[in-house]
């Protein structure tokens, strides 16, 4: 696993905030924001590292039918 660099080191990962809010919200995943062109990636490497870091056992679920 690549060492985590620290403060000024070049990102691995570049995305907007839209992009990460996507994300962070559920329900979308790294590799689809990435074939979609929304992901500026500098290390291939860091694509599955960000899939397991922000996997989740269940899809996000509201419960309230509109």
């Amino acid at each position: 696993m690549p060492e985590i660099g620290g403060v000024g080191a070049a990102p691995q990962v570049e995305v907007d905030v839209a992009t990460l809010a996507a994300v962070l919200i559920g329900g979308t995943r790294w590799h689809q924001l990435d074939r979609a062109g929304l992901v500026r990636m500098h290390d291939e490497a860091a694509l599955p590292q960000l899939e397991r870091l922000f996997a989740t056992a269940e899809a996000p679920f509201a419960g309230v039918m509109f």
